[in-house]
């Protein structure tokens, strides 16, 4: 006995050959892929389509530029790091318990045995030093 294969048109089961039946579930699993990537990538498929543009590409593009902003960010935090290495003590003390351990102003002065207006004045300070340094290294 073969089997029948049937695709839905309109709500309507078509009867239709076993090769015709796989080149439409084909083209519709690949519909479904290409769907769910685009949408995890926020790519929107018809405009790559319309423009001519394979999604794979628009993909990888995508993919790319991730790569290139993560590896511009880790450089930037290493610059950072080395910044905060060259502040004094009582700067980089500052800095520690206000970035790195994210107290607030208030905590981070008490824990300090500072005034929270003095703590404000050498976070600022520190801030542009800080600045400078980066500007140097550049």
């Amino acid at each position: 006995m073969t089997k029948k294969y049937t695709l839905k048109v309109k709500g309507k089961a078509i009867p239709v050959t076993q090769e015709i039946y796989k080149e439409y579930y084909k083209i519709h699993d690949r519909q479904q892929y290409l769907d769910k990537l685009a949408k995890s990538k926020n790519i929107y498929f018809e405009f790559c389509e319309e423009k001519g543009i394979p999604i794979e590409y628009e993909i990888y593009k995508r993919n790319k530029e991730i790569d290139n902003d993560l590896k511009l960010h880790n450089e930037e935090i290493e610059k950072l790091k080395k910044a905060v290495a060259m502040l004094d003590d009582s700067e980089r003390k500052i800095i520690e318990v206000y970035y790195y351990q994210g107290l607030n102003t208030a905590d981070s002065a008490q824990l300090l045995h500072m005034k929270t207006t003095t703590l404000h004045n050498h976070k600022i300070k520190i801030l542009r030093k800080l600045k400078k340094i980066i500007e140097n290294m550049e």
